[in-house]
Order: structure tokens, then C-alpha cells, then sequence
């Protein structure tokens, strides 16, 4: 495999194995590769007659769906460049990256909705690309600023997936009594790492991807035990709720050393509540507490952590799914190379690799044991992580809030959320108003849960570049070495995530035995409504 060109003879080949199951939470949406196939030549056809040819690009702005997958296929096709976006982003800045990528073309889902209606065209000649051709161009999830893509071409990711189509064709024979083999992948396709679970891996299995509007979790258990699902991806954040949701219907004790078959046994009606087919969950986009991994693994099911990155096309490390070691990211995959930096930064180089130069600096800290496996041991530079796996670049939540006259000056720190600490012009002002109004300029997972007033009238800085020291202003707020510092806790729901909804109105239902309407609980904005 020199280029994803070459897949498109496997997609073929599949002909009527299930390829695409897909649900909106009313209906569900079956495809084979046969089916595929043809709706990926009826959009190249339609690219053709649009005079959208090889480097031109073209925006995706939508949730997965099989034409989101037939899209990106036909893109590859024509040596198109596709520019995904992440259907949760503003249409603000979706208009921004429109305007820094210009794309030719853009797909939403009103757009995928008419491609569903079109005729398959299965007769079509791909063009010529090479290794060096463009992909895709991905822009991460803290762009709020300048937006700024990075650029996959076809050796990077070809280079990521060759080592897993290696290892999976060790185990294809073993696959064939389980399929169709159904990988839920509940990450966007927007993602690198949704791609590689949502697009790739399916096909190496030669098996199905399936895609979930919903999120709630009894609605996710449901959907696994009803598409008879083999494997989850997801993020932490949705692997943390679920673990709430096996606590209501679990009341058997777990046992840390017993076998994995006498789990399964003793735990036999949550696994029966799961499905007997569901066996393991991929997660990645944030770190996973090793305490959350044993809650699993007590229980019969199986949790594989790697570690990625959007410039690496996105593997790193990942732990094998027979051989999986709590609270490691894994193994270094085949044709990359780690190294720990004297500081404890990890290193990552190889042709996957998408920017220049000889290290990437991954800007997070760890370690590798004797074993060659990987740890993370915290982060070196300055970016948050959600627990949904989206960045959040403070430099970004400090322009919003800098834009206010009422503030003198701010500094945005954070491990997993946004903590903005404040320098006031006028101490009266009405801070949790002002936090609410700064809320509404950003994007969701950039809005701000804590805040702080600093009392001095400047934040610490570097003597020489007078950067912010925020890992200073964190240690200062956390050890209450700062006397004085009045700080509170978001009170406005808009300020969470949708899967942190999903989880509070799990818990609230839990708590109370009642059920609550969905669409009126996400509505809400404050507590006072709650």
C-alpha cells in the first residue's frame, strides 16, 4: 500500500459484506461495499461534472454517515483534497477555516442527504496519484484565532496503517466466525483518530462500521446489545459514563485476580446487557484514568489506550488488544521512533510524521519502560485536553476575554478544563456575568468551568519573552499560596459538554428514579432552569 488509492480494489472486492451500519436513534441505516462502491462512483461522477479535479479541496461539515465515508473515498479517487471539520464546531468557525483552506466545494448534511438519493455508478477509472499527494487537511479542535490545518499526505498515512493491516491479517481466519466484526466508533470522522477506527480498521477486518447519533448512555448500551457491536471507540469522558450506567446494573462484586472467563461468568448479566459479542473498547483523544481501565478489566471486558496525534496520522503507541497493560499507552508502532527528551518530553519521528524537521516535540511528558512500553506522565506544554479529546489552546480564551473592557488582563490554565484566572479593571464588576457573556463568544469546549481573581496587578512572566509563567499561576492557585483569591464554579450549563449532560442527567435520573425529557434537558442554561 504506497497510497489510499490502493484500497479501493479491497472496498471492491468486498461486494455484499455488510460495510456501514449507521442509526440517527429512530431508524437504522444498513450498506454493503457494494453499496459503497457505488456511491462513491456517483460522486465522483459529480465531481467530474463540477470540474472539482486532483488538488482542488473540498469541505465535509457533517455527522458520520455512510456518504461521509463514500465522500472522503471519492476524494482519494479524483486526488481531491479533503478539508473535514468537526460537525460540533460554530458555524463562526467553520466560516473561518472556509476562508483560510478555500475549498472549492462544501458538503454539509443537507448536501450528504442528497447524495444518499443518487443513482450507484459502479464503473469508474481512479486517477493517478503519488505518496507525496495530499490527503487531507486536518484542523484541530482549538482554532479559534487563525485557524491552522495540518497536512496529511498519502505516505504519512499509509505509513500509520501498513503496520496494523500487517497485524490484523495475522488474525483475519480467527475473525471469520464473528462477522460481521461491527466497530461502533463514536469519534467524528473528522478526527484522524476517527478515521483510522470509522474508515481504516473496518476495512482491514473486513468488517463494519457502525455510527450513533446518540450519546446517551442506556442508548448506546442499547444500540450495542441490538447491532450485535464487537468493539466500542470512544473517548474517556463516554467510557467514564458508561461506567456509571454498568454500576446501576451490576450489583456482582469484582474480582481483581480472577480469569478473564469467571469475570465474564460473574458478571454475566451486565455482559448479557452489553451483548455477548461486545468484548472491548478502543479509547483515545485523552488520557484514561488506569482506575476507570480496571473497573473494566474486573469485568470481563477488554479497554486498549494508545497514545496519537494529528501530526503523526495519528498512532504512536498502542497497546495490542491480547496483551493489554493497564495504565500504559503500549508500544511504539512499527517504522516510528520514540525518544524522552531530558526533560521528559516525548519525541515521536518517522513517515508518518507530517511536519518538517527531525523530532516532533509532542509537548507531553513520559516515560518508557524495560518492556518498550509507553507512559504519559503529564503535559509539558500549555494545551488542555477535554475529556471528549478536544484541545483548547489558552492563548485562544485569552483573546475572547481580553476583548472585554472590564478586564485588565487574563490568564486561561487547565489539565482537563478551562480555569480563567482574572485581572479586573473595576473590582465590582459582576464576574460571573462577565464569565457568562466571554462563555457565549467561545466554542463549546472552550468555555470557561472555574474562575479566579488574582489580587496582585500583574500575573508572574518570564524575565526575557514576559511569557505568561501559567504553570506558576497554577501552582500558586492550587496551593493556596495566593491569599485572597475568591474563585468559584460555572454555575451556567452552557458551559458543559454534551457528554458531561449526558452524564448529570444519567446521575440526576439515578438519584431521583425518574426519567427526563432530553430535548428540554438541553436546553438548559443554568442551574436556576435545572
Amino acid at each position: 500500500m504506497q497510497t489510499l488509492v490502493d484500497l479501493l480494489s479491497e472496498i471492491q472486492k468486498l461486494g455484499d459484506r455488510e460495510a456501514v451500519r449507521s442509526s440517527n436513534g429512530l431508524r437504522t441505516w444498513v450498506a454493503t461495499y457494494r453499496d459503497v462502491y457505488g456511491k462513491i462512483g456517483a460522486i465522483v461522477q459529480h465531481l467530474d461534472e463540477r470540474g472539482i479535479r486532483k488538488s482542488d479541496r473540498v469541505m465535509v461539515w457533517a455527522e458520520n454517515r455512510m456518504e461521509w465515508v463514500a465522500l472522503f473515498w471519492a476524494c482519494i479517487a479524483r486526488g481531491v483534497e479533503v478539508v473535514p471539520v468537526d460537525f460540533r464546531f460554530s458555524p463562526e468557525l467553520v466560516a473561518r477555516i472556509r476562508a483560510e483552506s478555500k475549498p472549492k466545494a462544501m458538503f454539509d448534511s443537507t448536501q450528504l442527504d442528497a447524495i444518499a438519493g443518487w443513482q450507484p455508478v459502479y464503473s469508474f477509472t481512479p486517477s493517478t496519484v503519488a505518496p507525496d499527494d495530499i490527503v487531507e487537511v486536518v484542523y484541530t479542535s482549538g482554532t479559534t484565532g487563525e485557524p491552522k490545518g495540518v497536512i496529511h499526505r498519502h505516505r504519512n498515512i499509509c505509513s500509520n496503517l501498513r503496520p496494523f493491516q500487517k497485524e490484523i491479517t495475522k488474525y483475519k481466519k480467527w475473525a471469520r466466525p464473528f462477522q460481521p466484526v461491527r466497530i461502533l466508533n463514536l469519534l467524528p470522522l473528522s478526527h484522524m483518530f476517527g478515521q483510522s477506527l470509522g474508515i481504516f480498521m473496518p476495512l482491514f477486518l473486513e468488517g463494519s462500521a457502525a455510527f450513533t447519533t446518540e450519546v446517551h448512555s442506556g442508548k448506546i448500551v442499547h444500540f450495542v446489545n441490538e447491532n450485535r457491536v464487537s468493539v466500542l471507540v470512544c473517548v474517556p469522558q463516554i467510557l467514564e459514563n458508561l461506567k456509571h450506567e454498568a454500576e446501576r446494573h451490576d450489583d456482582s462484586a469484582a474480582e481483581p485476580t480472577a480469569g478473564v472467563l469467571r469475570r465474564m461468568w460473574r458478571h454475566r448479566k451486565l455482559h448479557r446487557r452489553f451483548g455477548l459479542k461486545f468484548w472491548a473498547s478502543v479509547v483515545g483523544g485523552a488520557r484514561v484514568d488506569p482506575n476507570l481501565e480496571e473497573f473494566w478489566k474486573r469485568r470481563g471486558f477488554v479497554v486498549v489506550q494508545g497514545y496519537g496525534l494529528t501530526e503523526a496520522s495519528p498512532v504512536v503507541a498502542v497497546n495490542h488488544p491480547f496483551h493489554a497493560h493497564t495504565g500504559s499507552l503500549g508500544k511504539v508502532v512499527e517504522g516510528q521512533d520514540v525518544m524522552i527528551a531530558p526533560d521528559g518530553e516525548i519525541l515521536v519521528r518517522g513517515e508518518s510524521v507530517t511536519i518538517d524537521g527531525d523530532w516532533l516535540h509532542t509537548g507531553d511528558l513520559g516515560e518508557i519502560d524495560n518492556e518498550g512500553r509507553l507512559y504519559f506522565r503529564g503535559r509539558k506544554k500549555d494545551v488542555i485536553v477535554t475529556p471528549e479529546g478536544l484541545n483548547v489552546y489558552p492563548d485562544d480564551v485569552e483573546a475572547v476575554l481580553n476583548t472585554f473592557p472590564e478586564i485588565r488582563e487574563s490568564a486561561v490554565i487547565g489539565a482537563d478544563h478551562v480555569r480563567a484566572v482574572l485581572i479586573l479593571n473595576e473590582p465590582s464588576t459582576d464576574l460571573e456575568g462577565l464569565v457568562r457573556r466571554a462563555n457565549q463568544k467561545l466554542e463549546t469546549h472552550q468555555r470557561i468551568r472555574e474562575w479566579a481573581l488574582w489580587p496582585a496587578e500583574s500575573f508572574p512572566r518570564t524575565a526575557s519573552t514576559l511569557k505568561l509563567k501559567r504553570q506558576e499561576i497554577a501552582r500558586q492557585l492550587d496551593s493556596k499560596s495566593v491569599p485572597g483569591i475568591p474563585q468559584s464554579v460555572a454555575p451556567d450549563l452552557s458551559a458543559m459538554s454534551s457528554l458531561e449532560r449526558v452524564e448529570l442527567l444519567s446521575e440526576l435520573e439515578n438519584k431521583y428514579q425518574i426519567e427526563l425529557d432530553e430535548d428540554a434537558f438541553a436546553k438548559l442554561r443554568s442551574t436556576h432552569e435545572l
